[in-house]
């Protein structure tokens, strides 16, 4: 059954799938144990089956690709900057000194904003991937050199790499029960409902921070590269499955049962009729015609 699971898992499929195919893996286990029990063996899962299980939990990126949604980018000049300069000959360009101390400056296409300090540091937000956040450095770059800091230039080391956190974004098709995750893994998890609706899980590697909420949507922050987004959400991804919420069954029983009428006296009453009668008095009164009666009215 598991090896089954892992080839259906490991081929291409949609997201609707995998909670089936979850389903199917926790009742294969269980009718394993029985029927190894019952055939007196024993009820070990033999270590070829245990690494297959964790590589086909470990592949949960694969499924659930996570979505980049933001990436930060981190640049050194290495060269002083006049604000004042800046701000007067750059169109679009806004710096107030009362509130921030740095320039901030936004293009349209890729759409990014940058914000530049005194110092010569440039930090770039709001690109959609790597790809759009380099380019947006680069221009930066150049705005500034047409300005008259020709000596800045676009340099990013192995010490001070250019992309420094990567924002995605990934939802499973399942709730989760938070309360009972916080409860399991408190050493890492920081959960407030009253304050923040969402589950707080600070991973030590990668070293990430991981928003997760009841819908099932996950936010991981704070990743250096991609690589490591992939490497967190495969990490994350059994915690969720064993943790997931299962819906309730909800109860078809009635609370007011009235037994059929066998005929006769024996007729058995619905209690809830008795307690009508009782608030309303006693039981309804039926007006009972005798034919006697309508003979003498009609004599008369």
């Amino acid at each position: 059954g598991t090896t089954t699971w892992w080839r259906r898992l490991s081929g291409k499929m949609e997201k609707k799938d995998i909670k089936e195919l979850i389903e199917e893996f926790e009742q294969d286990m269980v009718d394993k144990e029985v029927k190894q029990v019952a055939e007196g063996g024993t009820n070990e899962v033999t270590p070829l089956e245990t690494k297959q299980m964790e590589q086909a939990l470990t592949r949960a990126s694969d499924i659930f690709k996570p979505e980049v949604s933001c990436v930060f980018a981190f640049l050194h000049l290495r060269i002083p900057l006049d604000l004042i300069h800046i701000v007067t000959r750059v169109r679009g360009a806004e710096y107030n000194p009362k509130r921030f101390h740095a320039v901030v400056l936004r293009i349209r296409e890729p759409k990014a904003t940058a914000i530049i300090y005194a110092s010569g540091k440039l930090v770039c937000m709001g690109a959609r991937n790597e790809k759009a956040a380099n380019l947006a450095c680069r221009k930066f770059v150049r705005i500034l050199q047409k300005v008259g800091y020709s000596e800045a230039k676009f340099a990013p080391t192995k010490a001070e790499p250019l992309i420094r956190n990567v924002m995605a974004k990934v939802k499973v098709p399942f709730p989760i029960r938070l309360e009972d995750l916080a409860v399991a893994h408190r050493d890492f998890v920081s959960f407030e409902p009253e304050i923040f609706p969402g589950l707080i899980y600070r991973m030590a590697s990668p070293r990430v921070t991981i928003f997760v909420f009841v819908t099932g949507t996950v936010l991981v922050v704070g990743a250096k590269n991609r690589n490591q987004v992939y490497l967190a959400f495969d990490s994350i991804f059994p915690v969720l499955v064993e943790f997931k919420k299962v819906p309730e069954e909800e109860s078809h029983t009635s609370s007011n049962i009235s037994a059929p009428v066998t005929g006769g006296n024996n007729t058995e009453l619905d209690p809830s009729t008795d307690a009508r009668a009782e608030s309303s008095g006693g039981p309804d009164q039926v007006e009972v015609f005798d034919e006697d009666e309508e003979d003498e009215e009609d004599a008369e």
